[in-house]
């Protein structure tokens, strides 16, 4: 087993994606040998450099510092350790502090031979505090549970103050982990469109206000700790990120959609007042390679509500609401400006919770997935459900969810189910839609549904007035 100290200078695993932090990162091409200062910071024997702008860009990757000849970390000098996607974290620099560097080199990378290429460099957003709580009983959440992350240990409902009443990009966190959980917002106002959101069993959810009403991001099961640095960073998982640019010269209309890569460089000077058309949730990752001016209006959303004036390699991360209209999500790059929140920062950086939660709730449920609220079970009856998707989801999910106990079940139990049942096809349902509407019709047996007892495994048929349907349904 490696000692902890040669982990510290070598990683932890030479086939790990994710390899072992650097303490600098270069700026410029260097001599790979004997101390000296990089990007600020005076190096150290056995410290740890990304090296990245080698004239000869086979040499670059990650070395370890020496008095006489710097070596090539043994996470970092073997073709199987380095392949395209491969991140190396920089923790120092004047520069480069705080910064992800993610390999762009196509596979396979013969080290010492093929060049070693890095994507620009990703800034991490500062740390920030986010309040903890516990919770076994429900409660009303307001504006001392902004930025929250509620952990609840039971079945419970959250009732949520008058989204008038809360501040501006008010979010929270909210966990289930001892039962479903109900998201209840005051009086007739909605979330996700429906009077209240049922949380699984397992499942988290952001809820986010938009002034006049409540959106979720249709819950995960966890958040991994990578997967949320990379959200904060506005990191899309989608390989074809890590794609060359393909560049599209200015125009007073760049249609940024038109081509099929999402990485795009934008070539030329003309002021541009239009990013084009594009369906609805399209993401674009924008370079700009010179100077130009990028015009705030109804169609191209600025969170500083100002035009922007490009510079060289300035990069933008743009999402599409449909027809026309694009919102830059973040901008960042040599141009000095107001941070967007504190007004007090010098570099436009990466978005804080606040804005990525501001992001969500100005998205709304454009592309989101269409989640009934709990509908009645009669049998024979029908339902019409207007989904709202622009066109015919092709998946489809139902959903039973306990309202009164019985045969084992507890309140808020919810059971994924086939809509028929093939032993007796007049139980069930069957769900058909269109572009407007879903429908379901309910078997016509007086006790519509019929499940394996909770407890012993044993048929029982379901009343119906003890359960609720909910329907679930997508696009492909």
């Amino acid at each position: 087993m490696a000692s902890t100290a040669i982990d510290r200078l070598d990683g932890l695993s030479s086939s790990a994606a994710i390899k072992g932090p650097a303490r600098v990162a270069t700026t410029a091409n260097i001599s790979l040998y004997g101390l000296q200062t990089i990007d600020g910071v005076a190096l150290a024997q056995d410290d740890r450099v990304l090296v990245k702008n080698q004239t000869d860009a086979s040499e670059n990757g990650v070395y370890v510092v020496d008095t006489g000849q710097w070596r090539r970390s043994t996470d970092f000098n073997k073709t199987r350790d380095v392949v395209k996607g491969s991140i190396v974290y920089v923790t120092n620099g004047t520069v480069n502090a705080t910064t992800l560097w993610i390999v762009s080199a196509e596979n396979p990378v013969v080290v010492g031979t093929d060049d070693i290429t890095f994507s620009d460099g990703i800034v991490l957003p500062e740390a920030q505090e986010m309040t903890v709580v516990s919770r076994a009983a429900g409660f009303t959440a307001g504006n001392d549970d902004n930025d929250s992350f509620q952990r609840c240990t039971a079945a419970i409902t959250i009732a949520i103050d008058a989204v008038a009443t809360l501040d501006a990009n008010w979010h929270m966190w909210v966990s289930a982990q001892g039962g479903a959980v109900v998201i209840d917002p005051n009086a007739a106002e909605t979330i996700d469109g429906s009077a209240t959101l049922t949380i699984p069993d397992g499942y988290t959810a952001l809820i986010v206000s938009t002034g006049s009403a409540f959106f979720s991001d249709k819950m995960s099961t966890t958040i991994p700790a990578a997967i949320a640095a990379a959200v904060a960073a506005g990191i899309s998982t989608k390989a074809d990120l890590l794609n060359p640019f393909t560049d599209i010269a200015s125009a007073t209309t760049t249609t940024i959609a038109g081509v099929a890569s999402q990485s795009v460089r934008i070539t030329g000077t003309t002021t541009i007042t239009s990013l084009g058309t594009a369906t609805a949730g399209t993401v674009r990752l924008v370079k700009f390679a010179a100077a130009l001016t990028l015009t705030n209006n109804a169609n191209i959303i600025i969170p500083t509500g100002a035009n922007i004036t490009t510079t060289a390699d300035d990069v933008m991360f743009a999402i599409s609401e449909g027809t026309t209209i694009w919102r830059i999500l973040w901008y960042r790059g040599a141009l000095v400006t107001s941070d967007w929140t504190t007004g007090t920062k010098t570099t436009p950086g990466m978005p804080t919770p606040a804005q990525i939660a501001a992001a969500i709730a100005a998205l709304g449920s454009a592309a989101a997935p269409f989640v009934s609220s709990q509908q009645t079970i009669t049998a024979a009856g029908a339902l019409t459900l207007a989904h709202g998707l622009g066109a015919r989801p092709t998946i489809f999910q139902a959903e039973l969810v306990c309202t009164t106990a019985e045969n084992g079940y507890s309140i808020n139990d919810i059971v994924p189910l086939m809509c028929v049942d093939f032993g007796d096809t007049s139980r069930g349902c069957v769900i058909t839609a269109d572009a407007t509407n879903i429908y379901v019709r309910y078997g016509s047996t007086a006790t519509t549904f019929a499940l394996p007892n909770k407890t012993t495994g044993t048929g029982v048929a379901l009343t119906n007035s003890s359960w609720r349907l909910v329907i679930r349904a997508k696009l492909s």
